[in-house]
């Protein structure tokens, strides 16, 4: 069978939207770079897309909200094992 996370993560999005759909989080600008994980000492790589991802959809659930706030969840993911 197919992984169901994909679908759920869709699901998730569509709730999230339907409960507010303003779009300011779906077209706000990301909080957080390539250049600003480089500042805080990560080496570029395939891993920098997924962290920016991660964190991008952070930033549109409102879970991150600053750009402090987003390079501090890029930080702990970039640490955590996989």
């Amino acid at each position: 069978g197919q992984d169901p996370a994909p679908a759920d993560a869709v699901r998730q999005r569509r709730a999230a939207f339907a409960a507010d759909p303003s779009p300011a989080g779906l077209f706000a600008p990301p909080l957080l770079t390539g250049a600003a994980l480089m500042q805080a000492g990560l080496k570029p790589g395939p891993s920098f897309g997924v962290l920016l991802e991660r964190v991008r959809d952070a930033q549109r659930e409102g879970q991150v909200s600053t750009p402090e706030a987003a390079l501090e969840l890029a930080l702990e993911l970039a640490r955590a094992p996989d």
